[in-house]
């Protein structure tokens, strides 16, 4: 059904990203997988199989920490000019939360520059916002949402 869906989308001249997950056995057993491209080979064999440079790694930070932990950024390196969008949010306590990047674990100072590395030039878009914020603090919470974000284009230099 996917690769149908991306045959379909690419011969529409659209452009078709594959997501990187994480295995979290959710709903199916410890020796069981619920997630298609948690694994890196998973995740380059799919894109390979299509062998259309339209069809690309949508790099999720907050997915790869929960998958690759310490190894996010040589997974980047590894994906390289493969990675053609980003999803930019951050987690802890091995949880999928999509927090604002600095509010976690994540290392930015270390997996912006491996992006960077990997040829990567495209948009960092925040894939943080879980949670409900009043009226009376939204402009607060966007002041600091703007300032994390040319935090990390600081981190690089050519990414926006």
């Amino acid at each position: 059904v996917l690769e149908d869906a991306i045959n379909k989308t690419v011969s529409f001249g659209i452009n078709a990203a594959l997501e990187n997950t994480f295995e979290d056995h959710h709903r199916v057993g410890p020796e069981e997988r619920s997630h298609l491209c948690a694994e890196i080979e998973e995740l380059e064999s799919a894109i390979q199989m299509f062998g259309d440079s339209r069809v690309t790694c949508c790099w999720d930070f907050g997915h790869a920490h929960l998958q690759f932990g310490a190894l996010q950024a040589d997974m980047i390196r590894r994906m390289g000019s493969r990675i053609s969008c980003t999803h930019a949010h951050d987690n802890f306590y091995g949880k999928d939360l999509h927090l604002m990047p600095f509010y976690g674990q994540l290392d930015w100072e270390t997996l912006i520059p491996a992006l960077q590395e990997s040829g990567y030039s495209g948009t960092l878009a925040f894939e943080a916002g879980y949670g409900r914020f009043p009226d009376e603090i939204m402009g607060e919470f966007l002041s600091l949402s703007r300032h994390a974000m040319e935090l990390l284009c600081g981190y690089a230099g050519s990414l926006h």
